[in-house]
Parts: structure tokens; sequence; C-alpha cells
């Protein structure tokens, strides 16, 4: 298994809270889920699931970098590019977007920085999921965060937990994990486009791998259906093979 030098704690940082700009004057925001940051061959992307966009234009996406509440820094999108599906069907291994940062244009965002997923390291991993493997997701739920439109101000609750590998979903390139903790949400809306790892203490540390991203989950069935890291692999290879 490849190491990485990362730890584990800076890595979760990737996943941020996915904001759009309703109005061009007044604060006018509204919540659409997670996104996570990552970076392959040099560029920079913010990668979610498609169905979080949906009747969005790019102009409206916020990609917020710092990690605290009330920062209105945000990373420019150059491109947006969306996963498409088949001519007769709607499939789930399709619900993904990516995300293409224009970094030139913000001096103070550090490609380097540890928060960053690194697919160039990433992508060399073995990745394997066997029945029980224990997983970690984190996001952003709708009910963690707050808009607040008279005090002009966003907060974003951050919600991370364990959960259990149980297996391949129906439809292709897809599977199922069971969360351990999800009561302590009241609901998971807004938890689809968090990225997802398989975790393993060893060596008096944690060793992770990607292996994909929430397209949806309910606190009822404690139960998140997830993409395929090799979906998401793939697609970052044609982005930038194409460019």
């Amino acid at each position: 298994m490849l190491q990485s030098m990362t730890r584990f704690g800076d890595v979760l940082k990737c996943a941020r809270s996915l904001l759009f700009e309703d109005g061009p004057e007044n604060f006018e925001y509204s919540r659409g889920g997670t996104f996570f940051f990552c970076k392959y061959h040099g560029e920079v992307f913010g990668v979610t699931a498609k169905h979080c966009l949906r009747n969005r234009q790019k102009e409206q996406i916020r990609l917020f970098i710092s990690d605290g509440n009330g920062d209105q820094h945000y990373a420019p999108i150059k491109t947006v590019h969306i996963g498409e599906d088949p001519t007769d069907r709607v499939v789930d291994w399709a619900d993904i977007e990516f995300m293409e940062i224009d970094t030139e244009l913000i001096s103070s965002f550090d490609p380097e920085n540890s928060w960053i997923l690194d697919f160039d390291l990433l992508m060399q991993q073995d990745v394997q999921l066997r029945s029980e493997d224990r997983l970690v997701i984190r996001g952003c739920p709708d009910c963690l965060s707050e808009i607040d439109y008279d005090l002009t101000k966003i907060s974003t609750g951050f919600y991370a937990t364990d959960g259990r590998y149980i297996g391949r979903s129906h439809d292709q390139n897809t599977h199922i994990l069971r969360l351990s903790n999800s009561s302590e949400i009241a609901d998971a809306n807004g938890l689809s486009g968090s990225p997802v790892f398989k975790v393993l203490e060893q060596h008096g540390g944690i060793d992770y791998w990607f292996v994909g991203m929430v397209l949806r989950s309910t606190v009822a069935s404690q139960l998140a259906h997830f993409l395929d890291c090799g979906i998401v692999y793939s697609g970052m290879l044609q982005l930038t093979l194409v460019g």
C-alpha cells in the first residue's frame, strides 16, 4: 500500500458546504449540499453530486475556501464538467459534476494545502472494499448549517461519522454503507457530495483510501449510497486528457 504523508484529520477538511448566490445585489444565498476539493496534474477541482447543482448556473456557485464561518472568500470556477446519463435512462453512476477552479484569480489559494485531496497520490493506491470495512464520511447537512439574512452571516456545521461497508448497490458502480451515528443529526439532507474514505488503524496511525462520494442517505435507514472512486478517477482522467 502507498503511504500518504498527510494526516487523515487534514484530509477530511476537503469537504465543504456547497452554496449558491441567488441575488446580485443583496445577501441572498441558499445551500445545495456538500462538495470536496481535489487536485490532479496541477489542476484543482471541486467535486459534487450532479443533482446538487440542478437548475443552477456556473455563476451562482460559491465554493468557499475558508473552513471557518462567515468567510466570503470563494474559489472562482473556470469550467463545469457534467456527468452524462445514457440516452434511455438516468443512472446513479453519472450523478457527478466537476468544477474546475481558476487558481490564477485567487492569489491566496495554495494548491499545496493539505486539505485538498491529492489524486496524483491517491490514484496510485489499490482500492479494495470488503464487507464490514470501516468507512468515514464528512459532509455539511442542512440541519447543522444556517444562513442568517439579518446578520448577513453564513454558518456551516460539519458532520463526520464512520460506518461499515455493506456491499454493492443495485446500480452499476455504486455501493452502500451503514452509518454508525446517523441519529446525531436530525436529517441527512445536504450530505450528497460528501467524500467517502476507507480507514485502517495500524502502525500507530491511520491509513486511508478515497473510495467514493455520497449520492444520497437517510437518517431513518442509517444507510448511504455512494459512487465508486473508479468513476471519479476516470472522470478526472478524461478531463485532464482533454485539457
